[in-house]
């Protein structure tokens, strides 16, 4: 969710206006005070259980991840290196 900005106004003293404080407070407790057996909160653990499934079933178990090639893999040598010659060395 993007970051939403709103200006309050002050008072001469620095201190917002009642609605306003009513407005930033309501923006820093969203989401503290959820309960999580509450029947939205078990709704929404459902629908993210069903989303990750779902995820999860287009995926092939025949497919497999592979990590992509090093530098050197795609770096084209101009001959045939023979079994006796190190050109790079993990540690």
């Amino acid at each position: 969710m993007p970051a939403q900005f709103e200006f309050v106004s002050t008072s001469d003293f620095g201190k917002p206006k009642p609605g306003d404080r009513r407005l930033i407070r309501s923006r820093c407790m969203q989401g503290k005070n959820k309960r999580t057996e509450s029947r939205r909160s078990i709704q929404e653990a459902r629908k993210d259980a069903k989303l990750a499934a779902q995820k999860s079933q287009t995926l092939q178990p025949n497919e497999t991840l592979r990590p992509p090639p090093s530098g050197l893999a795609l770096v084209q040598l101009p001959g045939e290196l023979g079994d006796d010659k190190i050109l790079f060395k993990c540690k």
